[in-house]
């Protein structure tokens, strides 16, 4: 199986969970006729992709940006966010490593 993988605040990650989640959803969901407690990831990329000229500019934006990432998780493939990343680092050429959470 695929996986898409996105940081959290990502526009992707936005995308879906934030246009996801509104009204519009529910009535796209009702007209394919998906009952509201089996929607998936899968069917909220999908929405977004079909709506995508129904959002603003700055959306529009945004979703063009990840469009091929959501037209993967719509198809089938699961999306892992990471909402945290450890970065590890030496200063000053030292052996000692630094580490910091972003």
């Amino acid at each position: 199986m695929s996986i898409v993988t996105a940081h959290a605040g990502d526009g992707l990650v936005d995308a879906i969970f934030q246009l996801a989640t509104v009204v519009p959803y529910d009535r796209w969901l009702q007209k394919n006729g998906i009952a509201k407690s089996k929607a998936t990831i899968h069917n909220a990329a999908q929405f977004v992709i079909d709506t995508q000229s129904d959002w603003n500019h700055a959306w529009q934006r945004e979703i063009k940006k990840c469009l091929p990432d959501l037209k993967r998780i719509a198809n089938g493939a699961d999306l892992k966010i990471i909402n945290q990343t450890i970065q590890t680092y030496t200063m000053n050429y030292e052996s000692t490593e630094q580490v910091e959470l972003k």
